[in-house]
């Protein structure tokens, strides 16, 4: 099948061109294209439109050859031997011109006399109608050449918009009085708008703090630049932008702005940090019989699919813990999707967990949205702070674990999901229920087993071993090569209690690397929270007979340190890895409950 011709595209204009030549001349006119299919046609030739023409031609020989040619004599001439009228011909004289484009001949034009007294006119004025057709055969060309280019832009632009839409971040084009030229579809999904209600408006609508005067003025970029977002509707959302100014022969005409959602950056990372890390029971590291009991249990509950409650102060690991139950599981090739539900908004939250429907409400997605539940379909879902979740959620949430099904907002009808539901805390939910913030129903469903991730604190050995560890993660990531933790600053280490954690000692041993100079980490490199346990007394270290006397010693120098209130035991049992209760039975067990430092 021929693809149309370029004739055959601006064909209105190609008969528009042969009737104003035809009004000029005494002499009918023809077009053809380069298929030999006639595309204009004055006088006779009219009703032959549509219709090919032999090859042999003299039009045709024009057309294959890219000559011009003028016959005085047709049937005669030697250019017109092989045709079928030869010797026969109707036409009394002939001028042919190839229509040709970068050097291809796409058509011709033909002017044909049918008469003594046409014929005399073009024999007579042969050169200048010779001239005049090869003037509007480049004529036609150049509108070819006028609608390749403006389809090519199309085309372009096409595709520009296929790109800008097709990217998972928002782009927005302003001209250089900062109004709105473009939107693109990820842009239009957050700010909930339509080209028709945005476009023309002011940038300062969607960007209340756009830095108009540096960007627009003074030609300033600005990168990763955190802002508030303004939604259709009232609402907003904060986002990550990057500012450029477009500049054309120096002068500003304006600027594009890259962004992204917070939330999303933060969904990715979780997607990729997950993917990347495949989390597994070998991969958290400690030997203690802490640690080494809270990963024996998980694995053994990993393999069923009952809903666990991770139990853990901040910074413990839960997450990771999660991700390796998840890995260790039947459900390790299916999704792992992560929510924190303290992160979220209250009023985001529930679209956010269970989806909604096309035009749900103001600002929804034309498309609807699937929920982080119905994502997880097939997998494990992590519902990271469940003890933040707001009470008008917990309803919902109860009846997913109890009917496995969800109702995205706006729906009616219930969707089934397969899922393995894992959820962790800090806070004491029994505590939460008693104060009638947290449903005992859903409490129940949730801790169905739990798992005590212990902090810090209480995990004797693992501290040095961690700290280490991450030694030789920064160094990869920072290009050091660090060989050790000086003896001082391992001192210090294990005399300090540790409140953030994992977290809070990776967050120091990436500080230390930062800073380090030298082969090994040193005091001077350490945060300053940490330099002031330099001169305290390494109570691990006593050299006692007795077990005993070390443990008696060991109280005493905690209820020194912090203290004989009730405050200062708490920290004292929290520094001896212990609970409150038992340091009480031990200050009882040895006379020490009126103990003074």
């Amino acid at each position: 099948m021929h693809n149309t011709s370029k004739l055959k595209e601006i064909k209105p204009f190609v008969q528009q061109v042969g009737e104003a030549i035809s009004a000029v001349v005494n002499a009918e006119i023809t077009i053809i294209d380069d298929e030999l299919e006639r595309i204009v046609g004055t006088g006779q030739f009219k009703n032959r439109v549509g219709i090919r023409i032999p090859k042999h031609f003299i039009i045709a020989k024009a057309i294959r050859t890219g000559r011009s040619f003028v016959i005085e004599h047709p049937g005669y001439d030697p250019n017109c031997s092989g045709c079928h009228r030869y010797n026969n011909c109707e036409d009394t004289a002939f001028i042919a011109v190839p229509i040709s484009l970068k050097g291809k001949n796409i058509g011709g034009i033909g002017l044909v006399a049918l008469n003594s007294e046409q014929k005399k006119h073009l024999t007579t004025q042969r050169e200048y109608l010779l001239r005049f057709i090869k003037k509007m055969a480049e004529l036609i060309a150049s509108k070819v050449a006028e609608k390749e280019v403006f389809d090519l832009t199309l085309l372009l632009t096409s595709r520009l918009e296929g790109v800008i839409n097709s990217v998972k971040e928002g782009i927005i084009v302003i001209d250089k009085e900062g109004k709105i030229l473009i939107l693109n579809f990820y842009a239009k999904q957050r700010t909930a708008a339509t080209d028709q209600c945005v476009k023309g408006k002011e940038i300062t609508d969607l960007l209340p703090n756009f830095p108009t005067e540096d960007v627009l003025k003074v030609g300033k970029s600005l990168t990763e630049w955190e802002t508030i977002l303004h939604r259709k509707g009232g609402t907003s959302t904060n986002i990550l932008a990057n500012i450029s100014p477009i500049r054309l022969q120096g002068v500003i005409e304006g600027a594009v702005i890259s962004f992204k959602d917070i939330s999303d950056i933060q969904s990715f990372m979780n997607k990729i940090s997950m993917k990347a890390i495949r989390p597994t029971f070998d991969t958290i590291i400690g030997e203690s019989k802490a640690i080494s009991d809270a990963k024996r249990k998980a694995l053994k509950v990993a393999k069923g699919d009952s809903t666990i409650l991770l139990l853990g102060e901040s910074g413990t690991g839960k997450e990771l813990f999660a991700g390796a139950i998840h890995n260790a599981s039947e459900r390790s090739k299916g999704p792992f999707v992560v929510v924190n539900c303290v992160s979220i908004p209250e009023n985001l939250l529930e679209s956010e967990l269970f989806g909604y429907e096309a035009g749900a409400f103001t600002g929804a997605s034309p498309k609807g949205k699937k929920g982080k539940f119905e994502q997880a379909n097939g997998g494990t879902i992590f519902l990271d702070e469940i003890g933040d979740m707001p009470f008008s959620l917990q309803g919902k949430l109860l009846r997913v674990l109890q009917e496995r099904t969800i109702e995205p907002i706006g729906s009616k009808s219930l969707i089934p999901v397969d899922i393995r539901i894992i959820s962790s805390t800090n806070k004491d939910l029994l505590q939460l229920v008693k104060k009638g913030l947290f449903r005992e129903d859903l409490y129940f469903r949730l801790a169905v087993i739990p798992i005590v991730i212990p902090p810090l604190r209480e995990r004797n050995g693992d501290i040095l071993l961690l700290a280490n560890h991450f030694r030789k993660v920064y160094n990869s990531l920072l290009n050091k090569n660090i060989s050790a933790i000086s003896k001082d600053v391992a001192k210090i280490l294990l005399n300090y209690s540790w409140p953030g954690n994992v977290r809070e000692l990776k967050n120091v041993i990436e500080h230390a690397t930062n800073l380090e100079t030298g082969n090994e980490i040193s005091i001077e490199s350490l945060p300053a929270t940490l330099i002031k346990y330099k001169e305290k007394k390494n109570i691990l270290n006593l050299r006692i007979s007795s077990l005993k006397e070390q443990e008696e010693t060991l109280i005493k120098e905690a209820i020194a340190r912090f203290g004989n209130t009730t405050a200062g035991k708490t920290e004292a049992a929290r520094f001896l890895g212990i609970s409150r209760a038992t340091l009480y039975r031990k200050l009882k067990k040895y006379n020490m409950l009126n103990f003074s430092n």
